[in-house]
């Protein structure tokens, strides 16, 4: 039996706000080269670390004035030269720009290729972009694909000037660019349609030249990449109860003739297409009624047998078809064609304190849809009240215009009525559903005089195929139940964590921060992203705190079982927790005790780190016992560091910065952080770090109170600066934990370490007093490097 479908808000689609994801403006001194500190520069929600150079040759690249300069290097011949970043993975539909010009004119042939590409770099015959080439009074835009360009010219000059280039994406795929007031459409009406373009989240540059070297370059400036609407988290269907419309997903028929035909007419019906034709079957539960004011059925003849009785004889305008798992209803000229179910609420129980929820799962195929509409409803009464809406059930009756219905099953029409009135209503009578269909399309020359043609025309009917049916209590999800199903569990913290990560996409926080920024309130933004559920500590945002609430309302699993002569236990653990294992012989006014089986008292057991522990050998004795594991906080917390990776400098000057003043630095040299590829390939952490010698000492107080015997450790990163830097060599420096006025110091030797290089250190001492707890960083001597210093880890004795 097929799962029925429940109403959900928001669940699926975009939400509309803009979100910059990544801009360049070049805003740097002149004359630096492609690979000088180029980071220094992005901005937006998600910057990229730097731009590529992947392909080219003969060619240079600098930074003039505030733009992107790619040139000729003094080389005849062509070049062709591109440069790709990555941003963030975001939404359905995504514009990027960039300003770009040929400042000295080109007498030769030049191009620039400019998109999302899904390849890790442009070339001369290779990649997916927008191409604009420059030629004297001309230019050209549209789609460079492997080698073959699809486009349309345009015969406004473009040399000297600056423009603007916009092309936008939906779903990954360019729809459209723009390009000095005009644009190129993707379409398949266009001769130069180039087929799906299937974009990754980089965006590219790249640039082609067969002209003079001493004029040849293009600029850029200004790239940027936004999102104009925000993809919401999928969300997850209501948890509810059983159907309670029998036969409400149309899977049980009877008296098929044939037996194993595909599909069968509606016994009763009128329908007579060739490929149903003396087939027939029964809906259980259900049965069929219409309205024929145009006496289309006569004209029909004998119904589901072509025998050329008729002038419709052989049409499918009046079809009602099965297959054990969905109806379909065709429509022409006013013909009514329904189904029906009466009293189906006899002897069923209704909950007045329940929400209910009458849903239909349909599609319209586009048959003439602009001509017919769908009527559903529950009604009361019998007979001829059955089908009158005039007695639908208050807030049940939906008639909807077929060219709203949805293309395909999954996007239910849906409507909630209490409990409390559903059980009214089913008190003054008997309860009924049904459905209809009408399209009002004329039959040319019916009656008398209809063209061969337009008895099977499709044009002339409308079709709607129906899923499922069905009316059942909504059950509200238990607290922490994200995924409703039913249960609080690991998937649940799972699908927390996943969705707070982005779910492969932009992370929940930037995706309310955007839609809050567009003038949402919080509140709102949850409810649009799928995400009021997740607030688990209602504090009206979705954060890390959440996941951890949703952790901390996941039940203990605990197995216990026989092994041999010995009690086995094993349960989930969380990390930094220790367990005692308890018991007691009553459960009536019990007195639990940690257990000891004469062997060992299990008590201060330690999470094993893998997120389940066991005991396998435990001694039972002679009593009956109960047995249960109790958590309690472990001998060892983290104390968290700030700005361990100096990843928010205060004051950023170029490529250099103070450091933050959470540091308490001593020095007040202004070249205490670098970024970039000058000292250092690659950082252990981020882009920023810091230099020894410029500093000094920098201490911070970690606002915690330690006690003698209390083992502390951290972790941090020491570096030697590349052969060429000015800061090679490295140096000494101190790692010192500071408890009260009493330091535990560590010395950290780099001049060892290979230029280029950094190494993980870690400083671990037991505490001989008690105290405020500060950690410190101290230079000794040369010119080490530091960075990615970790949390503190304090482990107290048992």
């Amino acid at each position: 039996m097929k799962r029925l479908l429940s109403a959900v808000i928001f669940l699926a689609g975009f939400v509309q706000a803009e979100l910059l994801l990544f801009n360049d403006t070049f805003n740097t001194s002149n004359g630096q080269d492609i690979n000088a500190d180029l980071e220094l520069r992005q901005s937006g929600t998600q910057a990229p670390a730097e731009w590529n150079d992947n392909v080219g040759n003969n060619w240079q690249s600098q930074i003039e004035g505030g733009t992107m300069r790619l040139y000729k290097a003094g080389t005849a011949g062509s070049v062709f030269a591109s440069l790709d970043a990555d941003f963030a993975p975001i939404a359905d539909d995504i514009e990027i720009s960039v300003d770009m010009q040929f400042p000295n004119g080109e007498a030769g042939f030049a191009m620039v290729n400019f998109g999302l590409a899904d390849t890790d770099g442009f070339s001369a015959n290779a990649g997916y972009s927008f191409r604009v080439d420059n030629r004297t009074g001309d230019y050209l835009l549209g789609f460079y694909d492997n080698g073959a360009f699809r486009g349309q010219s345009n015969v406004t000059a473009y040399v000297t000037n600056i423009n603007t280039l916009v092309v936008h994406y939906q779903g990954g795929n360019a729809v459209s660019a723009t390009f000095n007031g005009w644009q190129y459409v993707f379409s398949s009406g266009n001769t130069n349609y180039a087929g799906t373009v299937e974009a990754e989240n980089r965006i590219m540059l790249g640039w082609y030249s067969d002209g003079d070297p001493s004029t040849s370059s293009v600029k850029f400036d200004n790239v940027s990449v936004t999102a104009e609407s925000i993809p919401a988290f999928p969300a997850f269907a209501d948890i509810t109860g059983p159907n309670l419309i029998p036969n409400g997903d149309f899977s049980a028929l009877a008296n098929k003739v044939p037996s194993d035909a595909s599909q069968w007419n509606m016994t009763g019906t009128f329908g007579d297409f060739s490929a149903t034709a003396n087939a027939t079957a029964d809906l259980e539960s259900w049965s069929h009624y219409y309205e024929d004011p145009n006496r289309l059925i006569p004209a029909v003849g004998t119904p589901h047998v072509n025998d050329g009785d008729g002038e419709l004889d052989g049409t499918f305008y009046l079809d009602t078809h099965l297959n054990g798992d969905t109806v379909v209803l065709n429509s022409s000229m006013d013909y009514r064609n329904g189904l029906k179910q009466e009293d189906i609420l006899n002897g069923v129980a209704i909950d007045s304190d329940a929400t209910y929820q009458f849903v239909t799962d349909l599609l319209d195929p586009s048959w003439n849809s602009s001509e017919s509409a769908f009527t559903v409803a529950l009604t009361t009464g019998s007979g001829s009240d059955v089908t009158n809406t005039a007695n639908a059930v208050a807030g049940t009756l939906q008639q909807l215009v077929s060219t709203a219905l949805p293309s395909s099953f999954g996007s239910p029409a849906a409507v909630s009525i209490s409990g409390a009135d559903l059980l009214a209503v089913q008190g003054s009578g008997p309860v009924n559903v049904i459905f209809n269909h009408v399209c009002d399309a004329e039959i040319p020359g019916f009656p008398g005089g209809v063209a061969s043609n337009d008895v099977k025309n499709i044009a002339l009917v409308s079709q709607v195929q129906l899923d499922s049916v069905s009316l059942h209590a909504v059950i509200e999800a238990q607290e922490g139940d994200l995924n409703k199903d039913g249960v609080v569990d690991q998937d649940d913290a799972d699908l927390a964590q996943n969705y707070l990560d982005g779910n492969g996409g932009l992370s929940a926080a930037d995706r309310q921060a955007a839609l809050i920024g567009d003038g949402m309130t919080a509140a709102e933004a949850l409810a649009a992203l799928n995400l009021s559920d997740f607030d688990i500590d209602g504090d009206g945002s979705f954060t890390a705190g959440d996941v951890t609430a949703v952790r901390a309302l996941t039940p203990w699993k605990l197995k216990m079982a026989l092994n041999g002569a010995m009690i086995g236990f094993e349960w989930e653990s969380t990390e930094l927790k220790q367990y005692d294992v308890e018991t007691c012989t009553s459960l009536e006014n019990p007195v639990w005790t940690k257990y000891n089986d004469g062997v060992a008292t299990y008590e201060n057991i330690l999470a094993s780190g893998t997120g389940t522990n066991t005991l396998s050998a435990v001694l039972p004795d002679d009593s009956m016992r109960f047995f249960r594991v109790v958590e309690e906080a472990g001998p060892t917390s983290f104390i968290s560091v700030e700005s361990g990776s100096f990843e928010d400098p205060p004051g950023a000057s170029g490529s250099w910065s103070v450091v933050h003043p959470v540091w308490n630095p001593t020095g007040s040299s202004l070249y205490q952080l670098n970024m970039g590829t000058t000292h250092f390939t690659t950082s252990p952490d981020g882009s920023w770090m810091a230099l020894m010698n410029n500093i000094g000492t920098i201490s911070q107080d970690l606002a915690t109170t330690v006690n003698a015997g209390d083992t502390l450790t951290v972790t941090f990163s020491g570096g030697n600066a590349k052969s060429e830097s000015s800061t090679t060599g490295g140096g000494v420096f101190n790692a010192v934990f500071r408890v009260g006025t009493t330091p535990y110091t560590m010395a950290v030797d780099t001049t060892g370490l290979d230029p280029d290089t950094w190494q993980t250190y870690t400083n671990t001492v037991t505490v001989s007093n008690s105290g405020s707890l500060s950690v410190e960083f101290t230079t000794v001597s040369g010119k080490p490097w530091l960075d990615n210093i970790g949390a503190v880890t304090r482990t107290e004795p048992r």
